[in-house]
C-alpha cells in the first residue's frame, strides 16, 4: 500500500515537474525571440539609415516590431501568472519535504545533494 502511494505521489510530482519544464521551455523560447528582436533593433540603431522618402514605411516597420514585442511580453507575463511563479519555491519545498528532504537538505546546493 505504501509503495503504491509513493508511486502515485511520484507520478503526480513527475507530471507536475514535466508541466513546469514545458512552461519554462516556452518562456525561454519567448525570451529568445524577444532578445532576437531587441538585438535587431539595436543593430538598426547602430547602423541608422539615411532618411528617405520612405521613412513612413520605416516608422510602420518600427511600430509593427514594437507591437510584436509587446505581444510577446504579454504572453510571457500570462504564462508566469499561470505558473504562479511567486509561490514556486514554497511549492517545491513542500514537495521535497513530503519526499523526506529536511529543511537543511533543501538549503544545500543541488550538486551536494545528488
Amino acid at each position: 500500500m505504501l509503495v503504491a502511494c509513493c508511486r502515485s505521489h511520484r507520478a503526480i510530482t513527475n507530471t507536475h515537474d514535466r508541466s513546469l519544464l514545458l512552461q519554462r521551455s516556452k518562456l525561454e523560447k519567448d525570451a529568445e525571440m524577444l532578445n532576437a528582436m531587441m538585438n535587431d533593433d539595436a543593430d538598426e540603431d547602430d547602423n541608422p539609415k539615411a532618411p528617405s522618402a520612405g521613412s513612413s514605411s520605416q516608422d510602420e516597420d518600427i511600430e509593427a516590431r514594437n507591437e510584436k514585442i509587446m505581444d510577446l511580453l504579454t504572453i510571457i507575463y500570462e504564462r508566469l501568472d499561470d505558473m504562479d511563479a511567486t509561490t514556486a519555491e514554497m511549492r517545491a519545498r513542500k514537495i521535497l519535504s513530503g519526499l523526506g528532504f529536511t529543511t537543511e537538505m533543501q538549503s544545500k546546493a543541488t550538486k551536494e545533494v545528488s
